[in-house]
């Protein structure tokens, strides 16, 4: 059964879209954007409830570690000078982190993208134009054990990168935070990872990257798929099973 957060944000055709509602046990989590770019799960555990309100397919639970990579893939986007990218993730925090803690990740040597919670415990944008990289955190304070959107977008034609962050278990849309970095080369000189820290339990679900700066209405649009009424409840089992975890 197709989601409607995953019908809209396939629509927008994005590079590579890992829902990581893959059956408990598996060494993979699919591509569903069609592209081929598996990511190779070598630490988390998949089968867990439902983080997106709108449906009930299955996320992968993270627990704390040490600093790694948890999964990996083989795809690192060949991206022009001057372009627009966009990175999305649906995450629930199980602590809030007292470091640096990425949730997705191919930034390195002031090139590429990442998506993180801050050492303040903010979620955060970082984007590297090959010269500089720069950090824009959202204002939105994370509540352990809510369900969170997460949209990191920049546009070239306005050196803008924006962060979005929406709580879908209140329905609540925080407001968007700027900041500028001029245009370089943002291709990045590794590959896509998810990355997990030492005391930084998770649960994460859709996790997506597109070649173009999502609008502000299509992001919206996202948060308003991912908040529809589900076709069944599941807050009981989601309640019992990340209480066990935590």
């Amino acid at each position: 059964m197709a989601s409607p957060l995953d019908t809209l944000a396939l629509s927008y055709s994005p590079s590579y879209y890992w829902g990581m509602e893959d059956a408990v046990g598996s060494a993979t989590c699919a591509d569903l954007s069609g592209n081929g770019n598996t990511l190779t799960n070598s630490g988390m555990t998949l089968g867990e409830p439902s983080i997106v309100p709108s449906d009930p397919l299955t996320c992968a639970y993270l627990p704390a570690a040490s600093s790694s990579n948890v999964a990996s893939s083989t795809y690192k986007p060949s991206i022009a000078s001057n372009v627009a990218v966009s990175v999305m993730s649906v995450v629930n925090l199980s602590v809030i982190p007292t470091a640096v803690s990425m949730m997705i990740n191919n930034l390195s040597s002031s090139q590429g993208q990442q998506l993180k919670v801050t050492t303040s415990g903010l979620f955060a944008w970082d984007l590297g134009n090959g010269s500089t990289s720069v950090t824009k955190s959202s204002g939105a304070t994370p509540v352990v054990g809510h369900d969170y959107l997460v949209v990191g977008t920049y546009s070239y034609t306005n050196t803008t990168m924006t962060v979005y962050v929406f709580d879908l278990t209140t329905a609540t849309a925080y407001t968007p935070a700027t900041a500028s970095l001029a245009a370089g080369t943002f291709e990045p000189t590794s590959n896509w990872v998810v990355s997990q820290a030492s005391g930084f339990p998770r649960y994460q679900g859709r996790t997506a990257f597109f070649q173009t700066a999502l609008t502000s209405a299509q992001v919206t649009a996202l948060f308003q798929a991912a908040v529809l009424s589900p076709a069944y409840p599941t807050t009981t089992l989601q309640a019992v099973s990340r209480a066990a975890n935590w």
